[in-house]
């Protein structure tokens, strides 16, 4: 353990490893349907979970195995990216006046918890001493929202409502996905240009239009999907080739790499250029159809992962503000494996907390709208 500077949430995680490759047989031998909304439920409540693993690998320094999960979190965003693009795109196909009050069950459905999560946030701040003005003013323009890791939120409500301008005044599925497309690209260059946010604004956000060009045409790709094995192997290399081009992108940078590794604005500037943002949401999207492969066949347990599923929203939201109350300048939990099983913890009971608050607080507003249009 000390020659490979392996520790103790390592263990954990290999222990968890090899009782993945022991049970194999009986847990990937599912047949799900990864898009329907059970089995998508579930994976969001997985993914959710991955998400929170994948922070964790970013703030614990000491870890081997662990480290593993740092190149997660664009897969995992990319797939909640897709999951919000596929629904919006089905049901706008299945239900007619689907947009009809889109703005309160779909946006204000978003914006209710965030409002209370940015509330919870900033009262947690000011408990510990850590909030200024500046701080907040910051986090309005630079791209760091006062709740911690909560750009995907603000993300997906931009792109939802590309989606909704795009479905009330063009109608037709092909002018969608072709408003949609553009209008990503337009968001990718107000938040790269403009704004100059970090690079993970928009290296996943291109899941979100193949989410909706999935719903428009799948029945088109059905016959090409059955060869899956072959299509997984081009999607591997093609990610290979992606990466090792990004590689030489930081090699022929004009910096030295222990400074881009020791500074993360130097690795910033140079994944916000054109080419890396191309190359990464074409790797997460080819890295998502592997991701979407495997889970076809992983038998994930429904109670668990579907009460995982129906918070997941919340665990986004939450995750971040449980791992800083538990290491922050009041208090500091020293013990990393203790951290770690606490932060999850911790996480999954605030947000169901959460949820069922949210829940009534989102009905509460919607009898209130219901009455005012009556």
């Amino acid at each position: 353990v000390a020659i490979f500077n392996i520790n103790i949430v390592d263990i954990i995680f290999l222990i968890g490893i090899i009782c993945l490759i022991i049970k194999r047989k009986s847990i990937f031998n599912a047949n799900n349907d990864v898009l329907d909304k059970y089995n998508s439920n579930k994976i969001k409540g997985l993914l959710a979970l991955l998400i929170i693993i994948h922070h964790l690998s970013i703030y614990i320094k000491d870890t081997i195995l662990l480290k593993v999960f740092t190149i997660v979190g664009a897969i995992a965003v990319s797939a909640f990216f897709f999951y919000s693009g596929y629904g919006l795109m089905t049901s706008y196909l299945k239900k007619e006046n689907y947009l009809k009050d889109f703005l309160n069950k779909r946006i204000m459905k978003i914006v209710i918890p965030y409002i209370i999560a940015i509330i919870f946030t900033i009262l947690a701040y000011l408990l510990t001493g850590q909030l200024t003005p500046r701080k907040i003013f910051n986090s309005l323009v630079e791209g760091e929202p006062v709740v911690r890791f909560s750009w995907y939120v603000l993300a997906i409500i931009i792109l939802y409502v590309v989606f909704y301008l795009s479905a009330k005044f063009l109608k037709k599925k092909k002018m969608i996905n072709i408003a949609v497309f553009g209008g990503t690209i337009l968001y990718c260059i107000v938040i790269n240009n403009i704004l100059v946010f970090n690079n993970f604004w928009v290296n996943s956000c291109f899941a979100f239009f193949i989410g909706i060009y999935w719903a428009s045409y799948k029945e088109k790709y059905a016959i090409t999907l059955k060869n899956k094995n072959k299509i997984i192997r081009y999607a591997i290399m093609l990610s290979i080739i992606l990466f090792a081009i990004i590689g030489i992108q930081f090699f022929t940078s004009g910096y030295a790499i222990m400074d881009i590794i020791n500074d993360t604005d130097l690795a910033d500037n140079i994944m916000r250029e054109p080419i890396p943002v191309i190359n990464m949401n074409i790797i997460c999207i080819a890295l998502l159809f592997v991701l979407f492969t495997i889970l076809e066949k992983m038998r994930l347990n429904d109670k668990v992962f579907t009460f995982l599923g129906n918070i997941s929203f919340e665990i986004y939201l939450y995750h971040g503000l449980v791992m800083y109350l538990l290491r922050n300048p009041c208090f500091y939990c020293r013990i990393d494996y203790l951290y770690v099983i606490l932060v999850i913890g911790l996480s999954i009971i605030l947000a169901k907390l959460m949820n069922i608050a949210n829940n009534k607080i989102y009905n509460f507003y919607m009898n209130k709208v219901e009455k005012e249009s009556c």
